[in-house]
Order: C-alpha cells, then structure tokens, then sequence
C-alpha cells in the first residue's frame, strides 16, 4: 500500500510526497547523508 503525506517544516514549508514506508521515508527525510532530501530543510 502506498501513502500520500504532507510535511511542514517550522519555516512553513509544505512538502508532498508518497512512500510505501512511513517510518523509512521520515528517517530519509532528516537523514543529512540522504541525497534526495539534502537540498531541503528538516521536517
């Protein structure tokens, strides 16, 4: 099952995405090293 989420960060930001893992995406996503969320802040 897949599963659309919405992310706002403490600047506002909204960031749309989906996954099939919730709990690997969220690491992903505050994961420094993780090249495809590198260019975006925290969430």
């Amino acid at each position: 099952m897949f599963w659309v989420y919405v992310l706002q960060n403490p600047d506002g930001k909204l960031y749309i995405g989906q996954t099939d893992n919730l709990d690997r995406r969220s690491v992903q996503h505050n994961d420094p090293a993780y090249t495809l969320t590198r260019t975006t802040k925290r969430f």
